[in-house]
């Protein structure tokens, strides 16, 4: 195993990033917004099985029917803002892990050519550890005495 590598910045590409995140959230939205669909069209159902059924505008029944419309809209919207707190967090951290392999490697990469050349170690839970150990492959290739060097 590896040297342990700290955080230093949540944001290592964040054009890639924020792209990553933009489509979460737009895919949140989106389901958010199906979501609210089915709820108003659950009690507009129900109203209207209401009215067929006898029961008039006046009657107690709708005004607990707007109650309940009042307490899903309150649930919804605490719901949507966990989701989208949740969504962006979890954004962050799988563009970090998928980002930061890439740009380690690249620093790394922009070492060598300076003539650094060195192993690197990724964390334990980062995307791409094959690029790690090809990396790391090449470095003792070139770094063996018997490479003809």
């Amino acid at each position: 195993m590896g040297k342990r590598i700290g955080r230093k910045h949540y944001l290592m590409n964040p054009k890639f990033q924020f792209s990553i995140i933009s489509w979460f959230c737009f895919l949140l939205v989106l389901v958010l917004f199906i979501f609210a669909v089915a709820n108003w069209s659950f009690f507009n159902e129900l109203a209207t099985i209401a009215k067929s059924s006898g029961i008039t505008e006046g009657h107690i029944f709708f005004d607990y029917l707007e109650e309940q419309k009042v307490l899903m809209f309150k649930i919804f919207l605490t719901a949507s803002f966990v989701a989208f707190i949740a969504i962006l967090l979890g954004g962050i951290y799988l563009s970090h892990r998928i980002s930061g392999p890439i740009y380690k490697l690249t620093m790394t990469l922009n070492e060598a050519e300076l003539g650094a050349l060195k192993k690197i170690y990724f964390r334990r839970n980062d995307y791409f550890p094959e690029l790690n150990e090809a990396y790391n492959s090449f470095v003792e290739r070139v770094s063996s005495p018997t490479n003809g060097s």
